[in-house]
């Protein structure tokens, strides 16, 4: 395998003046970046961090974020993404539990640092520091440090901790061996090389931007275009500036970029590889922009699964609408019963995949491991069904179907259909306790600031829903709660 740690001095060597990442106006050759990547590994030598040694990062989008993501591989150590949304003990469960030795930030986390009971011995900040704190370039200011030929590939590389929607985060293992595989899956299947130039339009420490974006990108030697944050017409005016060939995005990504003013007039040709995933896909906003003649393929990852496992193909796209595709190269999936034995097509059950790509277990948690990976098998939680071409569709998270009455209703089917009516924008469905049904459906709608007659928004559903499916209880919110990555949180819905 071609070691994570080799990347940057690979691309050094055969496209010296490429240019590897920009951010704003500044942009860094892969000769700059393969310099800075070998001198942030000597000093974090320096400061006693070497192979299977932890630190963290609980920094917003920042080419310093993939610098050091790189330093890790090259060093032999792990990286550990902190989300920029967590509380202090949020954050303290996490410095503990993984072990973290060193962390790099920036001072606008100092009050929530503080905060916290668990600290970190070794902090430096990137940009402003703090009276009495340490800079992010003191780490580079040691020298330079070369790759290690004999570092182990199925040693720790990542420790992404689970965004805790169904409970608390544990921290799925990923190794220079699983990294790499995905990284190659997701090149053979977008046929990513040199002229590439993706945009990351969603936070770095989700998994599916630095694992699913930063990592293939950066080894198939293209350029990656880095945001500060996510806001629509940066995106649209980036795409074009940069002709953007590579871009991954959650729904409420393209949403909001088919909102943007003047999105009609935009010139997006240069977009060919464009991949949707992280939550459920809506179909109508597939069909807007197969009618703007751009192709979101469908696709599905999770953080135990290196964060891609399937993709549509591409001449597929109009075709498998809603369809989360097959399996990437190197890797195998089933659809289970309960019984642990597989379904045919057309029958919902667990997904299950199998690959280098899979995590190496949860840290410090022989159970969890156990029941999540399976005879090789890593049990994703999430049910689908296979059509009778090997397509599969993500129905729902196993955990957010409810049961009425004795029958199975999943939300997302609910959601579908409940988005194509006027003034909905936003909408998401949860069980609530019912002392006819057990549980029946509920649902959080966000509007364009009409009061829908939930009457009639009713009869609209049963023109395409079984009675059981309807929604008994409807709610208007202006919004509803996300995780960094934007997936809804259910379990807060659930708790009001």
């Amino acid at each position: 395998m071609a070691h994570v740690g080799q990347w940057t001095s690979f691309h050094r060597d055969f496209r010296p003046g490429g240019v590897a990442l920009r951010f704003g106006d500044e942009q860094l050759t892969w000769l700059e970046l393969d310099s800075r990547v070998a001198r942030l590994a000597a000093g974090l030598r320096a400061e006693g961090i070497g192979p299977g040694d932890r630190f963290g990062l609980l920094l917003r989008n920042h080419p310093s974020f993939v610098e050091l993501v790189l330093a890790a591989a090259r060093l032999g150590a792990a990286f550990v993404p902190l989300n920029t949304m967590l509380t202090p003990p949020e954050l303290s469960h996490i410095i503990s539990h993984s072990g973290l030795r060193l962390l790099v930030t920036d001072a606008s986390f100092s009050e929530r640092l503080s905060a916290t009971t668990h600290s970190v011995e070794k902090v430096f900040f990137v940009g402003a520091v703090p009276d009495g704190g340490r800079g992010f370039d003191e780490l580079l200011s040691h020298g330079e440090a070369g790759y290690d030929p004999d570092l182990d590939p199925d040693a720790p590389l990542a420790i992404c901790y689970t965004s805790g929607t169904t409970g608390l985060p544990k921290g799925a293992v990923l190794t220079h061996r699983s990294i790499e595989a995905m990284a190659s899956s997701s090149i053979a299947a977008g046929g990513l090389g040199p002229a590439d130039r993706a945009l990351l339009p969603l936070p770095l420490p989700f998994t599916g931007s630095v694992i699913a974006v930063v990592m293939p990108i950066m080894k198939a030697g293209g350029t990656l275009r880095i945001t500060a944050k996510f806001d629509a017409t940066e995106v649209l005016d980036a795409i074009e500036k940069d002709r953007i060939t590579f871009l991954i995005g959650v729904p409420t990504v393209f949403d909001a970029m088919l909102r943007a003013p003047g999105f009609g007039e935009r010139d997006l040709s240069s977009l060919r590889e464009v991949r949707i995933g992280g939550a459920n896909v809506p179909a109508a906003l597939v069909e807007e922009y197969l009618r703007r003649g751009i192709r979101l393929m469908g696709a599905y990852g999770l953080t135990e699964g290196g964060g891609f496992c399937l993709q549509v193909p591409r001449d597929r796209v109009a075709e498998k609408i809603g369809s989360s595709g097959r399996p990437l190269l190197g890797q195998q999936v089933k659809v289970l019963r309960a019984d642990g034995t597989e379904t045919v097509p057309g029958q919902v059950g667990e997904l299950a995949v199998k690959g280098e790509n899979i995590m190496k277990e949860y840290l410090d948690d022989l159970a969890a491991t156990a029941a999540a990976i399976v005879d090789g098998w890593l049990r994703t939680g999430d049910l689908a069904v296979a059509d009778d071409d090997g397509f599969l569709t993500i129905v729902d998270r196993a955990k957010d179907m409810l049961i009425s009455g004795g029958l199975n209703v999943y939300p997302s089917e609910i959601e579908n259909v409940l988005r194509r009516y006027p003034g909905v924008l936003e909408v998401a469905v949860v069980g609530v306790p019912d002392e006819k049904w057990g549980e029946v459906p509920k649902a959080y709608v966000v509007t364009d600031g009409t009061a829908p007659d939930f009457a009639r928004v009713r009869e609209f559903l049963a023109g395409y829903l079984a009675k059981y499916k309807l929604p008994k209880h409807f709610e208007v919110v202006e919004e509803l709660p996300r995780t960094l990555s934007g997936k809804v949180l259910k379990r807060e819905l659930r708790r009001r």
